[in-house]
């Protein structure tokens, strides 16, 4: 099998991008706060502390990750959706697992974990739809331009997404299974917040995925006017 070369492994360089590390700022948070909710506190006001600046933290990381722009070649854009894409969907289908175990127990805990995933594997799999579909030819390249969206760390964004979707299975899955020695609703909140978080990263991946579709098909329609 041939060995990866370094060209072929360039677009991970912007897995720990010095201008946009918020992967692991998000990452820090959704362990924060996941792992507090399981701590016996001796004061509510520690957890009301702790729950709002890391939901704080989050929300303003995440909103950095939209806004944020960077260059980037058509080359390591392709490798990144791909990668992007299919980093998606595994993790997503990977939930289905750990929802059926903790079904077993609670049943009520399964949508909360199958739902997301559902959505998460859909929209992936109509970016690879969009992709297949309508982006031949290399049709982007014969504008002369590169559309907004490519200039998204699309690699960020996937795994601030699914990081949040398994911040919420992980979430959901402990508070049915604390057996009453914790504050559920510690559990409960920070599962909602994730969720909400989640949420909001979807709503851009789907506004994005509009975007995209939109430009393809003035650029198609361009070139049939054309003809």
């Amino acid at each position: 099998m041939e060995k990866p070369t370094a060209s072929s492994l360039s677009f991970l360089g912007n897995l720990p991008h010095s201008k946009t590390p918020f992967q692991f700022i998000v990452m820090s948070c959704i362990i924060t706060v996941i792992t507090t909710a399981g701590f016996e506190l001796n004061s509510e006001n520690h957890w009301n502390i702790i729950f709002f600046t890391t939901t704080l933290v989050l929300f303003l990381s995440i909103l950095i990750t939209f806004l944020a722009k960077y260059e980037i070649s058509e080359v390591d854009y392709d490798k990144q959706m791909r990668f992007a894409r299919s980093f998606g969907i595994s993790i997503a289908t990977l939930c289905f697992l750990f929802a059926g175990k903790k079904a077993i127990n609670d049943g009520d805990v399964f949508p909360i974990i199958a739902y997301p995933s559902i959505i998460q594997i859909l929209i992936f799999f109509i970016y690879v739809f969009v992709k297949e579909t309508f982006s031949e030819n290399g049709s982007y390249q014969d504008t002369g331009g590169v559309p907004i969206s490519r200039k998204i760390n699309y690699l960020q964004l996937c795994l601030i997404t699914t990081s949040l979707l398994v911040g919420v299975a992980t979430s959901a899955g402990l508070k049915t299974s604390n057996n009453g020695r914790y504050n559920v609703s510690h559990y409960e909140s920070a599962m909602f917040m994730l969720l909400t978080m989640w949420i909001i990263c979807i709503m851009f991946w789907i506004y994005i995925l509009i975007q995209k579709t939109s430009v393809t098909f003035k650029i198609r329609g361009d070139f049939k006017s054309i003809d």
